[in-house]
């Protein structure tokens, strides 16, 4: 017989979200985040088993972030690269045991050092807004998908 699949042995996709970033402004709204959750959701999480991370840098974000995309783990710092530096504190302590897959969302050049630590273990998209890849996430070996805002 085959192993029965539970919560414990399932492989999910984890999923970092620069929310800021990927609204393109600095105070986003919380219909901006449902909006984009929708999208991403259709490109991404079709059956809502991702595991989800959203960064944010202030409490006003803190707050749209978490009534917009409920369930979701959120991570906050405060200051000009505060989700940026909130998600990559998130990303180094995430356990990896069952994941197949991560997702950035996000074109910032921070991350790159990360991502390219996490393509060594899985595979890895970067979904950016179009026109907002930094240099050092184009030159990655990972699958980059460009976002047309809506919001």
């Amino acid at each position: 017989m085959g192993k029965k699949k539970t919560i414990a042995n399932a492989k999910r996709t984890l999923c970092f979200i620069d929310i800021e970033n990927m609204v393109g402004t600095s105070r986003i709204t919380l219909e901006a985040v449902k909006e984009f959750k929708i999208k991403f959701d259709e490109l991404f999480n079709p059956d809502n088993s991702n595991l989800v991370v959203v960064g944010t840098s202030g409490t006003d974000n803190y707050m749209s972030a978490a009534l917009g995309w409920k369930g979701a783990r959120q991570v906050m710092k405060f200051g000009h690269n505060g989700a940026d530096e909130a998600l990559i504190d998130a990303m180094r302590s995430q356990p990896m045991g069952a994941i197949e897959k991560i997702v950035v969302a996000s074109g910032d050049g921070i991350f790159a050092n990360v991502i390219e630590e996490f393509a060594k273990l899985v595979p890895v998209d970067v979904l950016y807004r179009e026109g907002s890849l930094s240099k050092s996430l184009s030159q990655l070996p990972v699958n980059k998908f460009a976002y047309a805002q809506c919001v």
